[in-house]
């Protein structure tokens, strides 16, 4: 590994990245972790790999794009959690699935019920998996350590 990369594991998913992409941010502690970490070792961080991955984008190009399969408020929860100063979160700009119907598919026959439940059920399931069932692996673990 070159001296001037930092490999992170992010839940099981392995970045190698420039150090001085971090130190864009110098008081983030993603910044912290990088600086305190020895030229060898590699950086764990039990966290969402694909959002993980959202963030380095977000370094590289100073833009956030959050794509359909990665939960909005889990890429946020890093972002605070590291200390990233963000600005508004958007979607990809081809995600029209969540998107209100028009008039005209409206009235030949997908009723705005039809696809506000749609919509409303797969973000649900994101922040079910994303969000919800990692913390409650967390606190079990630490329930039974207990």
């Amino acid at each position: 590994m070159p001296q001037d990369t930092v490999l992170f594991n992010v839940g099981g998913t392995r970045f190698e990245i420039q150090r001085n992409l971090v130190q864009s941010y110098p008081k983030s502690r993603l910044a912290e972790l990088v600086n305190s970490a020895s030229k060898d070792n590699v950086i764990f961080i039990d966290h969402n790999p694909l959002a993980f991955s959202v963030i380095l984008d977000f370094l590289r190009y100073k833009k956030i794009v959050v794509p359909r399969n990665v939960a909005r408020e889990v890429v946020e929860l890093q972002l605070q959690e590291f200390e990233i100063p963000y600005g508004n979160l958007s979607e990809e700009e081809n995600a029209n699935d969540d998107e209100l119907p028009s008039y005209e598919a409206t009235m030949s026959g997908s009723s705005l019920k039809d696809t506000v439940l749609k919509v409303s059920t797969r973000r649900m399931d994101t922040l079910i998996t994303d969000v919800i069932l990692p913390f409650l692996k967390r606190h079990a673990k630490r329930a039974h350590r207990q």
